[in-house]
C-alpha cells in the first residue's frame, strides 16, 4: 500500500472514531461550509466518494450533481449504516490511492470536511494528523507556484498552516 492509502486509512479511522461519538441532534447540525449540508450528509459524500470509486460512477467527478446524488441516495441510511458501510468500502480503494494525479484529492476531501463538520459543531482537533499534514502540503505548498502561474502576486497569510489550509480551501 502507498504512503498516501495508509494516511487516507489512517485518517478516515480516525474520523469514524470521531463521528461514532456524536449524537443524533449533532449529526443533523448544518455544516455551512458545504452546500448547507448536515453533518450526516457530508458523512454521505463521503462514503459516496469511496461507493463511486468502487462502482466506477466516476462520470462527472467532483461536480455539483456527482456530490448531490451521493447525498440523496443515502438520505434514508443512518449515521450508524453509513460509517460501517465506509468502514467496509473504504479498505477497497485504500491500495488504489497513490501520490500524485487526482487521488490526492480523496485525503484533502477527507480532511477538509472532517474540519467543515468539526467547525460546525465547536469540537476542534485532530489538526496535527498525518492527514492533515499531507493535505495542507498539497494545498499550503503549492500555493506560491499557482499564484505565480496564475499570475497573481504571492500573498503569505500570518496563519499556521491548518489556517492556511482552511482559507485556501
Amino acid at each position: 500500500m502507498d504512503i498516501l492509502g495508509e494516511t487516507y486509512r489512517d485518517g478516515r479511522a480516525d474520523l469514524i472514531r470521531f463521528l461514532r461519538t456524536l449524537d443524533d441532534s449533532q449529526a443533523s447540525v448544518t455544516v455551512v461550509a458545504t452546500p448547507e449540508w448536515t453533518v450526516k450528509q457530508v458523512v454521505a459524500h463521503m462514503v459516496g466518494i469511496v461507493e463511486d470509486a468502487i462502482s466506477g460512477n466516476m462520470d462527472g467527478v467532483t461536480t455539483d450533481p456527482w456530490t448531490a446524488a451521493q447525498v440523496a441516495r443515502s438520505e434514508s441510511t443512518s449515521m450508524d449504516q453509513l460509517l460501517a458501510n465506509w468502514e467496509t468500502y473504504g479498505p477497497m480503494v485504500d491500495d488504489v490511492i497513490v501520490g500524485g494525479g487526482d487521488t490526492d484529492r480523496i485525503v484533502a476531501d477527507l480532511v477538509c470536511h472532517e474540519h467543515d463538520i468539526r467547525g460546525a459543531l465547536g469540537l476542534a482537533g485532530n489538526r496535527d494528523s498525518a492527514a492533515m499534514a499531507y493535505a495542507s502540503g498539497l494545498v499550503v505548498d503549492s500555493w506560491p507556484e499557482r499564484c505565480l502561474a496564475a499570475g497573481l502576486p504571492v500573498v503569505i497569510p500570518a496563519a499556521d498552516r491548518f489556517e492556511q489550509f482552511r482559507l485556501r480551501l
